[in-house]
């Protein structure tokens, strides 16, 4: 009879277990984001199972399985990661993407088991009060029903809490693994991008980078084998040499400032430099200098302002250009230089949210309003000068106004030295030139 009793048990086994060959399937042969889909299936039909077989009742062997399912994950993940060949021989971008679907992957697996023992809990309790309730019920139930309804609860009132540590211990270690690898190939990315730095020499920083990074990518062992101490220590000697190259590289670009001409200058070289930033530390260098960049414009807010209150009775001639178009120029130029930085700015949270930036924005609108009255100021000075010459140049050669156009010289020097004051009265270039000879 023991063995009649071994037999069923063992054939209700195969069954309940062949009910997951489905899942099973998903997670040998799928991708990061197929297995992550089937997860909370998956634990939905653990649980139901662990109410119905009599196998899986047992903390100890529920633990098991789920641990095999956690391993069977791990070789999927390293099977995806070194497809289609070694992660060395792969684009930084694609190693680097792949190594996050399975940390995100490893998320999804603990927190569909969290909510598989959070539900099992509740169930467990909303049963619990339930039978309270019965049991203060005045009217006995027959006892053939209470014994179903003790079945009932004993079947799909089991906790699903199960060894932690076993069952994620091996994730977690793949998982600082693959964070390590993110971190080599974020790096990676980065310095190649450096090697194409337009504006400031970055090349020898990145060569000295890649000559590490070759003597560490040639070590003998695997390196998604999460169990290697050789790893660990070759990879600390590897961050160590990392962030001595990244200090250099800082301190050069701080250096480079001071050769650098103006703040608009100072600001495309951290552009260009913060586009190929990818790891966290060059990141935030690159934002402080950004900051500090942002004080340095304060101060030419204030040689703008002081140049401008010096020169807005007498704007500084240009040549080849009349004294209205030169006004033009030079108000335009000194916006430029004020608007300019500012639209850089406003692209950083940071210094948006600082409390020290608003006098900084309120001294930039009052400068920029300043500016923009000053120029349309000039502009409508030169509008109303081309409408004249427009009047005085179409009138007939045969009469005086040839005489009159003569005389006024500063007519004519707004013709002769200001190109765009040609386009303003539509006149042909051989007609205002006999008109200027004649003159």
């Amino acid at each position: 009879m023991h063995y009649v009793f071994i037999l069923l048990t063992s054939q209700d086994n195969v069954q309940f277990l062949s009910s997951l060959q489905r899942f099973f399937d998903v997670i040998a042969s799928g991708s990061t984001a197929v297995i992550r889909d089937v997860l909370s299936s998956l634990f939905q039909h653990l649980a139901i199972l662990r109410g119905v077989s009599s196998y899986l009742r047992s903390s100890q062997n529920m633990t098991d399985l789920l641990v095999r399912i956690a391993n069977a994950i791990i070789r999927r993940c390293r099977e995806l990661i070194c497809h289609p060949s070694s992660i060395f021989q792969q684009p930084s971008a694609d190693v680097v993407s792949k190594c996050k679907s399975a940390i995100a992957l490893n998320l999804s697996f603990q927190e569909q088991y969290r909510l598989a023992k959070e539900k099992s809990i509740a169930e467990r309790d909303r049963l619990r009060s339930s039978d309270g309730d019965l049991s203060s019920h005045s009217v006995r139930p027959h006892s053939s029903t209470t014994k179903r309804g003790a079945m009932s609860s004993a079947k799909t009132s089991l906790p699903f809490d199960f060894g932690e540590n076993l069952i994620f211990g091996r994730f977690e270690l793949f998982v600082l693994r693959l964070q390590q690898l993110v971190e080599i190939f974020t790096a990676v990315e980065q310095f190649d991008g450096m090697r194409r730095v337009a504006l400031i020499d970055m090349k020898s920083f990145a060569v000295e980078f890649f000559l590490i990074f070759e003597r560490f990518k040639s070590q003998p062992y695997d390196m998604l084998d999460y169990t290697s101490v050789l790893f660990e220590r070759d990879y600390r000697h590897f961050c160590e040499a990392m962030i001595e190259i990244e200090a250099h590289a800082s301190t050069y670009v701080s250096s480079q400032f001071e050769t650098l001409p103006s703040t608009s200058a100072a600001l495309a070289v951290l552009q260009e430099l913060r586009s190929v930033a990818k790891r966290a530390t060059m990141i935030a260098d690159m934002d402080a200098k950004i900051a500090h960049v942002f004080r340095r414009y304060s101060r030419d807010l204030g040689a703008i302002a002081k140049e401008y209150e010096s020169f807005k009775e007498d704007p500084p001639r240009v040549r080849n250009y009349s004294p209205t178009v030169a006004a033009i120029v030079w108000s335009s130029h000194l916006r430029r230089r004020v608007e300019n930085p500012m639209a850089v700015f406003r692209e950083n949270a940071a210094i948006m949210a600082a409390p020290e930036s608003k006098p900084v924005f309120k001294r930039h609108g009052i400068i920029c309003r300043a500016l923009s009255e000053f120029e349309k100021m000039w502009i409508d000075t030169f509008e109303a000068h081309a409408m004249d010459l427009r009047s005085a140049l179409h009138a007939s050669i045969f009469k005086s106004s040839i005489v009159h156009v003569s005389k006024t010289s500063h007519r004519l020097s707004s013709l002769r030295e200001s190109p765009s004051s040609w386009q303003s009265t539509s006149i042909h270039s051989c007609a205002m030139s006999s008109l200027m000879r004649r003159g």
